[in-house]
């Protein structure tokens, strides 16, 4: 009965496909597994014993010095009033020139 059919698909049925949620589900659970399977794994693995373990203490004195040079400020800005004539406000200028 390899090829046969039935008028709703295969001779052995077909199973209706999983919903968007349902797999999504799935999903989840594996991934939760997939986290907790390894950790429960390493908590339950015996530690050795007390004389094969050795602390060892790294001390490392690291001293960096950065010397910033101030940057030289810039002139000051020289305000030159210029006379118009007419008497009205005052052309002023930002530009040292």
């Amino acid at each position: 009965m390899a090829g046969a059919t039935t008028e709703h698909g295969t001779a052995r049925g077909h199973r209706p496909r999983a919903s968007r949620r349902a797999l999504r589900a799935w999903a989840s659970v594996a991934g939760i597994l997939a986290f907790l399977v390894p950790t429960g794994a390493l908590a339950r693995s015996p530690e050795p014993p007390a004389e094969a373990r050795r602390v060892l203490v790294i001390r490392r004195v690291l001293r960096r010095v950065v010397v910033v040079e101030r940057r030289p400020t810039s002139t000051p800005v020289r305000y030159v009033v210029v006379g118009n004539g007419g008497g009205g406000t005052p052309v002023t200028s930002t530009r040292a020139s």
